[in-house]
């Protein structure tokens, strides 16, 4: 397969879509973990930061946090560390599995992801496994996707740029910065998601769109889309920045109420 075809999320196989949760697959990649059902207690940061709570992230075969996916159709979740749960001992993808009364709930959360990543996900994963509702919550329109090819492994590092969280050299971290302005993110975000919406029509799959974020909230209510809104002010998570427990039960909730209109006599009986 050539490195085009690598980066095209229409050729990707399910064994290989660890490559698109970067952080973790860079944690899994250097304790020769790929491929494997593991615990840890630290994903991003040392565990020393982390040592407060007596639980670990659970990561399945695939690469993502949670349960093996039992390749039924169902809902599953897109998005970035919020949505994996980072500082949460159980993320919102187990919390509505449980009310659902269901094993699993695929969990695509992958913590430093932008909205190109989180979307070229949601395409090579609905491409492989059966989705009847995809919860699809988007970080802020400023995170830069910029993928690299290494010649070595002959593999793609699907790296993503957060404003204020430098990585690497400073002077290339400004240049991106000061390329992708907003107008110019805000072009590729209106694009990506009449793209995800075009997939899902094609497919049979609805699409329930949300953030956290203030500013993308805004963008889709200019694009008439009645976005979920992921709390973040009813408490924090271990870390002190991401959604505490109380903020994925109150999501859990919110969507448990918007799916059973949806998937009522497929799931819920």
């Amino acid at each position: 397969m050539s490195r085009i075809e690598k980066i095209s999320a229409s050729n990707v196989k399910i064994t290989d879509l660890h490559e698109y949760n970067e952080m973790v697959n860079l944690h899994s990649s250097a304790n020769n973990l790929i491929g494997k059902n593991y615990t840890t207690p630290n994903i991003l940061y040392p565990a020393t930061k982390q040592k407060d709570h007596p639980w670990e992230y659970a990561i399945n075969s695939y690469g993502f946090r949670g349960l093996d996916w039992t390749l039924k159709k169902g809902p599953a979740f897109f998005g970035c560390s919020c949505t994996f749960g980072f500082g949460v001992e159980t993320p919102v993808s187990e919390l509505l599995a449980k009310k659902l009364g269901v094993d699993v709930i695929p969990n695509l959360g992958a913590p430093g992801a932008g909205f190109v990543s989180i979307i070229k996900l949601f395409s090579a994963f609905t491409r492989l496994h059966p989705v009847s509702d995809a919860i699809i919550m988007l970080p802020g329109p400023d995170r830069v996707f910029l993928p690299e090819y290494h010649l070595a492994s002959k593999s793609w590092i699907h790296r993503n740029f957060i404003l204020n969280y430098v990585r690497g050299d400073k002077k290339f971290f400004k240049k991106v910065v000061s390329i992708f302005n907003d107008d110019v993110s805000a072009s590729y975000l209106s694009d990506y998601i009449d793209w995800a919406n075009e997939i899902a029509k094609n497919r049979g799959i609805t699409i329930h769109w949300g953030s956290w974020n203030i500013d993308t909230i805004e963008f889709l209510a200019q694009k008439n889309i009645d976005a979920t809104i992921f709390r973040n002010d009813l408490d924090k998570a271990t870390d002190g920045a991401h959604p505490g427990p109380k903020c994925h039960e109150e999501l859990s909730n919110v969507i448990y109420d918007k799916l059973t209109d949806n998937i009522k006599g497929s799931i819920i009986k």
